[in-house]
């Protein structure tokens, strides 16, 4: 783990930053600046014990991953990652020549799957949406009870149960 020495240029925000860590990717150039965009520093892990150790700090906002880099199949990188860094979203990689199933890796616990080589548009869209589940919280707004009726019997007649509709 890191240790800081108060500096009076160092603010606590400065201190506090978030790291995005890196394992089998590549440092490319869309990779460094969009991860700035966000105010965030962009790691590099040589291994899952690595990511293990940068993420005693707590201040990991996602982790890349190229499971093909690292010769595993996306999902033991998805579990070694989850374990190594349980409070971060992973960001697995594929090649266009290899493609994850997204709703296999989804429910696997995947946060998002992003295309190599990276495209600063997709990987800012991606990093976003890390930034809005670590900052926003998820309001749900109530139906009136017309709507939840219909949501009942919609979910009903399509084979659900009636108690998953609140």
């Amino acid at each position: 783990m890191e240790e800081f020495a108060w500096h009076e240029d160092c603010s606590v925000e400065r201190m506090l930053h978030e790291k995005v860590v890196t394992i089998g990717v590549a440092m490319q150039p869309a990779l460094s600046s969009v991860v700035t965009a966000f105010n965030w520093e962009c790691q590099r892990a040589s291994s899952f014990d690595d990511l293990g150790r940068l993420a005693l700090g707590g201040d990991i906002a996602a982790v890349v991953v190229d499971p093909s880099a690292i010769q595993m199949s996306w999902k033991e990188a998805l579990t070694r990652a989850e374990n190594a860094a349980p409070d971060s979203r992973i960001l697995l990689c594929e090649r266009f020549s290899f493609g994850i199933d997204w709703a296999e890796a989804s429910s696997a616990g995947a946060f998002h799957i992003l295309r190599l080589p990276l495209d600063a548009g997709e990987l800012r869209q991606s990093l976003g949406f890390v930034w809005a589940a670590k900052n926003k919280k998820l309001h749900v707004i109530p139906a009136d009870p017309a709507e939840r009726s219909r949501l009942r019997k919609s979910a009903a007649a399509a084979g659900g149960s009636a108690s998953q509709v609140a």
